[in-house]
């Protein structure tokens, strides 16, 4: 199933699409400026969606449980990636993590598949558990 907002809509609200096991694909418009905490907790076949460019934080639990997702692509206006936003996305095996970004939550990948972790150089704060659960094999500090 396909979902997407109109254009000139600026916020997604909190928890809007909890729990929408059938939403596979969710296209944000660029007028999208603010997203709600657990906006899409346990879509469960979620796959695709792209993320506003001008975001600067990835809301708590924002794709908590999301358990199809294999990848995502993080704006690089991206600074914080909050607590538990991608907490239980057994099947995320790949993300970027780029310079800019200077926190990593507490348990922000926990039980993933992420198997090889680069730390920006820009990172200041990874919270407790951030990578718990992962089949990492290496992770890289950038200097």
């Amino acid at each position: 199933m396909f979902g997407s907002l109109a254009e000139g809509v600026e916020t997604v609200p909190a928890y809007i699409c909890k729990n929408m096991n059938l939403l596979d694909t969710i296209v944000l418009p660029s007028s999208v400026r603010s997203l709600g905490e657990c906006a899409f907790m346990y879509c469960s076949k979620l796959k695709s969606i792209n993320l506003p460019v001008t975001q600067k934080t990835l809301p708590v639990s924002f794709f908590e449980g999301c358990t199809s997702l294999e990848s995502i692509e993080l704006p690089a206006t991206l600074t914080t990636i909050s607590t538990d936003a991608f907490y239980g996305c057994t099947k995320l095996a790949n993300v970027n993590l780029h310079e800019g970004i200077t926190t990593i939550g507490l348990r922000a990948f926990c039980n993933c598949k992420l198997t090889k972790v680069t730390i920006p150089s820009t990172v200041t704060s990874i919270g407790g558990g951030a990578f718990k659960g992962n089949p990492t094999t290496s992770i890289v500090w950038k200097p």
